[in-house]
């Protein structure tokens, strides 16, 4: 058994705040601001950290926070059923494989990952809606939300030029790599680079030991980071090293329609602008149900129970992205929205809530 979550405290509690020591100019965008004297957060708020994590000129989901929150979870619950080969230094997956992450980030309702206390202690987080970094489970957990927002934005601002898909102007690996070094100094870059997009063909490393790859480099997390149709899930890195610096390139890319790692001028990919454009409803919308389906403790149940009126729920949900510097257009009182999005979607919950009332 792995813990994913203790190797995101060590990222902070170990490197990270040797880092800080000398780096910080800009605690708010980076892990020195996850210190146990950071600020706490809330996951659903409209100017959290995870918005605004790329700057004022990333193009992030509303919902951030909580898709980051719910990949996190995953991918914790995940790792504590890894079990020990008889080769020594080795992981082998259980029944609980990373496939199995599910559309979204989350477990799919027959996911056989089981969750085990003493690994996977974001669980006991999962229905926390104001994250606190003096609480130590909690702070581990922001720093994965970190990392994985920078990925997401990263991938959700990509854009298609001549030869491949860059963001501001460099290749995804390349502009990854980037992000975790302003965001946690070089060696933490480093160590992100070898877990999530390995440019070895042995696979990742966590724990100490080494989960061989099945899928080919960096497909591991291609379901766990899919909350976008057509949208790129994860990438295939390659490094130079030799100038001491790692220089990145992108070999190829994984999406959740294709078999394998695509090659940029595959006949199957689409631009990012036309993914962004005919995604955008859909994730927001199917994102949204998600969130309300587990505030409304439906979750587990079939996979219809929250799209079965679907006209309805298009109707009360409200569509927006926004960025570090742009405001919504809707729905700023972000709790209310939720519970009357719920009580449309389930009748019954405003009957109850009525009913309280008049007491």
């Amino acid at each position: 058994m792995a813990s994913f979550s203790r190797y995101m405290k060590h990222i902070e509690e170990g490197i990270g705040r040797a880092w800080c020591k000398t780096n910080q100019d800009n605690p708010t965008g980076t892990i020195c601001g996850l210190s146990p004297n950071g600020q706490t957060q809330d996951v659903d708020g409209l100017g959290n950290r995870w918005i605004g994590i790329l700057g004022t000129d990333a193009v992030m989901l509303s919902n951030i926070g909580q898709a980051a929150k719910i990949i996190c979870n995953s991918i914790d619950t995940w790792a504590a059923n890894l079990e020990s080969q008889e080769r020594e230094g080795q992981w082998n997956e259980s029944r609980c494989i990373s496939g199995e992450l599910g559309i979204q980030g989350r477990p799919s309702i027959h996911s056989t990952c089981n969750w085990k206390a003493d690994q996977a202690v974001w669980y006991l987080s999962r229905t926390v809606r104001t994250l606190n970094p003096k609480n130590p489970e909690q702070r581990s957990l922001m720093v994965c939300m970190d990392i994985v927002s920078i990925i997401l934005g990263i991938f959700g601002n990509a854009q298609k030029t001549d030869d491949e898909y860059k963001y501001k102007n460099k290749n995804l690996c390349q502009s990854v790599y980037e992000a975790f070094c302003k965001w946690g100094g070089q060696q933490i870059a480093n160590d992100l680079m070898d877990f999530w997009f390995p440019d070895n063909t042995t696979g990742i490393k966590i724990g100490g030991k080494t989960l061989p790859s099945t899928t080919g480099q960096g497909g591991t997390w291609r379901d766990a980071l899919y909350i976008r149709p057509k949208g790129i899930t994860s990438i295939q890195c390659s490094s130079d090293k030799s100038q001491g610096t790692r220089t990145y390139t992108t070999s190829c890319y994984w999406t959740k329609e294709t078999s394998g790692c695509q090659n940029y001028s595959d006949n199957e990919w689409t631009a990012a602008e036309e993914w962004k454009r005919e995604s955008k409803q859909v994730s927001e919308t199917s994102l949204k149900e998600y969130f309300i389906q587990v505030e409304a403790g439906t979750l587990g149940g079939s996979e219809s129970d929250m799209s079965s009126n679907k006209t309805e729920s298009q109707r009360v949900l409200g569509r927006f992205m926004i960025s570090g510097k742009n405001q919504p257009q809707r729905c700023k009182k972000t709790v209310l929205f939720l519970r009357y999005a719920r009580e449309r979607l389930n009748p019954k919950l405003s009957r109850n809530r009525k009913r309280k009332q008049r007491r």
